[in-house]
């Protein structure tokens, strides 16, 4: 057996050399000093506490090394080893010396020289050529005289937590999805460029392109395709914009470009143009994109003060084009701020229109055209806030669809509808037809995935009969997916309600469409209407519709009738029912029960 002789010993030091070992040291605990046999010969060891305190350095994750200066091995445990290459007899050490060259093994030296201590990150090459990423420590080990006899390496290997790190870092400013900047860095970059943009008299431009009717897509292909289109969409702004333009995706179908030092907002537009004119290819099938553009400069004379600054001009932009029509393109003004300070105020009003249920319903009787009397009403939504004028949803639907206040809206108008349905026909004379009340939806409403599902639970709760109940969806809405909209209308006519396709002549229905869709109603538009009396077109497309809703056995119903004289008109081409202001206005619940106690025929 080998004999240790103990040199020194005090609190958790403990020194043990022989005459055939070198000194070495190696911290595994605090101040603990341990001497070994040189990793480089084969006498045994089988003193107890020197074997345990070995097969424990073997057994961390850590990298422990003891090195001469010169970067010969004096011990290496297992971890070492095997990440650097070490055989148990290898007597060099080459990863770390040939890194500490230069301004960097000055630094180590210098630490060295007034701690004994240096710490810091290295980047090491494995046995296999990969790098690693090192937390270093050096320790050194003085002669008598103060040369450095040993260096005790402790590294920790952290190029995995670090790429973790990095991941983490990408993933928080970055689009899942599509790999573009999201909205917080884009809105990060543009606030970092814009003031040395300045100084050194440059402008910049923002662009938001929203996709429009993007919803069509996902509805005819799947969520999934969707996605593929999307990111198809934003390689395609990749390879049109420069690189020193910062892409990203702020929204679901929303994409906004940062263009530092660039004056020419037409060849911007040109640009999106460009990544939209060719059609995208989805397994085979074609998709054409259409978007609407809005832009925002910042210059020296006029700079933006942010890039939230910068956002809420491109937006209000957006906003406008938008109004104008797709594929149209609207560059930021002052007005265009007012306008969308304007829009969150609206926007905060419907917010608590709802908590405060400021919505009310007026009710514009329908007529049979047979015999003149009152076979329902068409439930229209007015909101009428505490001490102001009541306004009409021309004012305010857009935004409360754009902002998706529409559902809420939506299950309070039917909940309402509902509730007069009852009252009505409990109020109607003995005897008499059935009274329905009418619905309009939007297109938001038939998106949601809720819609089912909240109509089901309102028919429940009031105990209305679902015979009248009548959705009214428009005819453009209906056409823009038409497999959509089947499976929701069918879902629909389950709960007992009846279907109407409003504004029909407006859209680009086809018969073969129309025969697709479980539909009871066509109602004719008021355009067509208006010129009974003196128009031949609007007779022919009126007398066409009439006759189109007579042969698939549906009942149609002609919306603004106005005069006498359209009212003949109407009668004479076969049409069932008909409504507008020369029947009667919107009014109260209370008015139209009084009007239909009445009696009246027209």
């Amino acid at each position: 057996m080998t004999e240790y002789t103990p040199i020194e010993t005090h609190d958790n030091v403990v020194d043990l050399t022989t005459p055939d070992t070198r000194r070495r040291s190696h911290p595994a605990g605090d101040n603990v000093v341990l001497l070994l046999p040189d990793v480089s010969t084969d006498a045994p060891v089988d003193e107890p506490l020197v074997v345990r305190l070995r097969e424990a350095l073997d057994a961390t994750n850590e990298i422990i090394l003891v090195v001469e200066p010169a970067g010969r091995v004096l011990f290496a445990n297992r971890p070492a080893r095997a990440s650097l290459g070490l055989a148990d007899t290898d007597p060099t050490f080459r990863s770390l010396e040939s890194l500490l060259t230069g301004s960097n093994r000055e630094a180590v030296w210098d630490a060295l020289d007034d701690t004994n201590e240096w710490r810091g990150d290295l980047a090491a090459s494995r046995a296999d050529g990969s790098t690693m990423h090192l937390e270093l420590t050096l320790l050194a080990d003085r002669t008598a005289t103060g040369d450095v006899r040993t260096l005790t390496v402790l590294a920790h290997d952290v190029g995995e937590h670090r790429a973790l790190q990095t991941a983490l870092e990408h993933r928080s400013t970055h689009d899942g999805l599509t790999g573009l900047a999201n909205r917080q860095h884009l809105l990060a970059q543009i606030s970092e460029q814009l003031g040395p943009l300045h100084e050194r008299g440059q402008s910049a431009a923002l662009l938001l392109i929203d996709i429009d009717e993007f919803r069509t897509v996902t509805n005819s292909l799947g969520h999934e395709s969707g996605d593929r289109v999307l990111i198809a969409f934003a390689y395609r702004l990749l390879r049109t914009f420069p690189t020193s333009a910062v892409l990203a995706r702020v929204g679901g179908d929303e994409f906004g470009v940062f263009c530092p030092g660039v004056d020419d907002i037409d060849h911007l537009a040109e640009q999106v143009m460009k990544a939209t004119h060719a059609p995208f290819y989805i397994d085979g099938t074609e998709v054409q994109l259409s978007v609407v553009t809005g832009i925002a400069t910042s210059s020296p004379d006029q700079p933006a003060a942010n890039g939230e600054a910068l956002l809420r001009e491109a937006d209000a932009a957006c906003y406008r084009a938008k109004e104008s029509g797709r594929g149209s393109f609207e560059v930021f003004e002052p007005h265009l701020q007012a306008k969308a300070a304007d829009r969150l105020s609206v926007v905060a009003d419907l917010r608590r229109a709802i908590r405060n249920d400021e919505f009310r319903l007026l009710y514009q009787p329908k007529i049979s055209l047979e015999t003149g009397r009152i076979i329902g009403a068409e439930a229209l939504l007015r909101w009428e806030p505490p001490g102001g004028a009541m306004r009409t949803p021309d004012m305010f639907m857009d935004i409360a669809e754009d902002t998706g206040l529409i559902i809420p809206i939506g299950r309070t108008v039917l909940q309402l509808a509902c509730e007069a349905a009852m009252a009505l026909q409990a109020a109607a004379p003995a005897g008499g037809a059935s009274l329905d009340i009418a619905v309009n939806l939007s297109v938001r409403q038939l998106d949601h995935p809720s819609f089912p599902g909240d109509a089901e639970d309102i028919l429940n709760d009031t105990g209305v009969d679902p015979s009248l109940i009548e959705f009214e969806i428009t005819e453009s809405a209906l056409m823009e997916d038409v497999k959509a909209s089947a499976a929701l209308l069918t879902s629909l006519k389950r709960l007992g309600t009846r279907i109407a396709v409003d504004d029909f002549g407006t859209g680009y229905s086809s018969l073969q469409y129309l025969q697709a869709l479980p539909v009871d109603v066509l109602k004719v538009d008021r355009t067509f209407v208006s010129g009974l009396e003196d128009d031949h077109g609007s007779q022919v497309i009126t007398g066409a519709v009439v006759r189109l809703a007579s042969a698939l056995g549906l009942v149609s119903v002609a919306e603004g009738v106005e005069t006498p004289g359209q009212l003949e008109a109407l009668r004479r081409i076969g049409c069932t029912n008909a409504q507008g202001y020369f029947i009667a206005r919107p009014m109260p619940f209370d008015d139209l029960v009084a009007l239909v106690r009445t009696n009246p025929s027209w």
